[in-house]
């Protein structure tokens, strides 16, 4: 599309699935194409999250991000890592 020097605003509200972030990727990146199609230069993307969901860092009933970490090793990665 021609730049005319015209604003073009694209306003799209999704309705996203909790829990499903591909679905949700796949949404988000069809309706910036289908602005960008329409002359828009997609800026600024939002999103509405789920705190809960947000703060819960175990990626199974085995591992979680937060209560698995050694921070008694840091220092040695550090210090193997260099300056």
């Amino acid at each position: 599309m021609p730049d005319t020097g015209a604003v073009v605003v694209a306003v799209a509200q999704l309705a996203l699935t909790v829990g499903e972030p591909d679905a949700n990727r796949q949404a988000a990146g069809e309706a910036v194409a289908r602005a960008a199609a329409a002359g828009a230069r997609p800026a600024v993307l939002t999103a509405a999250i789920d705190l809960r969901l947000a703060r819960d860092k175990r990626n199974s009933e085995l591992n979680d991000l937060f209560a698995d970490r050694r921070p008694a090793l840091y220092a040695r990665l550090r210090d193997a890592a260099g300056p």
